[in-house]
């Protein structure tokens, strides 16, 4: 089974890969996967702060630290258990990656994972903007795809799990706060 999903993956990748932008749409994406390292959440933190009193600001900051935490606990033992080679790394050609990746492995994609467990975070309070935060984690795992640093496989199961960590984050939240 495992190797089916690999091969589906790999012809996945190789036809996302062949598609041809323009170089400026190739650059606007290099920035968009680059902002998935952490970098939007700058500007997300500082339109809290500025909209929300400081008490409802620290609680939603928190919870979005501690959902942060709580997935980068999975996150870093699960890379370097399975330690997935990365798609650039698989292929003979030799191309380097047109975005540098942050680390070693490819399962699961950090920038799904951890941005979607934030962003539903974020969503619990400004339930508005669900739909964006849950789209741009899943952009940025499909982008990193394109620059060959993940597989399909990668982002899917990072979403899932992203999405398991937000309820377990948003469970053990709620135990501690009713003691």
């Amino acid at each position: 089974m495992f190797k089916r999903i690999h091969a589906v993956d790999v012809r996945l990748v190789a036809r996302l890969c062949g598609i041809h932008l323009h170089p400026r749409l190739r650059s606007a994406l290099r920035i968009f996967a680059r902002a998935g390292d952490g970098w939007f959440w700058l500007p997300v933190i500082l339109a809290v702060f500025i909209t929300r009193p400081h008490r409802e600001f620290a609680v939603i900051i928190s919870h979005c630290l501690f959902a942060l935490a709580a997935s980068l606990a999975l996150y870093l033992p699960l890379k370097l258990s399975i330690r997935r080679v990365r798609p650039f790394q698989r292929e003979t050609n030799g191309l380097p990656p047109q975005v540098p990746p942050l680390d070693r492995f490819s399962l699961p994609s950090g920038h799904t994972m951890n941005n979607l467990a934030v962003g539903l975070t974020l969503a619990s309070y400004y339930p508005s903007a669900l739909f964006l935060l849950i789209l741009l984690p899943i952009l940025w795992g499909i982008t990193r795809v394109y620059f060959r640093l993940h597989f399909f496989s990668d982002v899917v199961v990072a979403a899932v799990l992203g999405l398991v960590i937000f309820r377990i984050s948003q469970w053990l939240l709620a135990e501690m706060s009713s003691r």
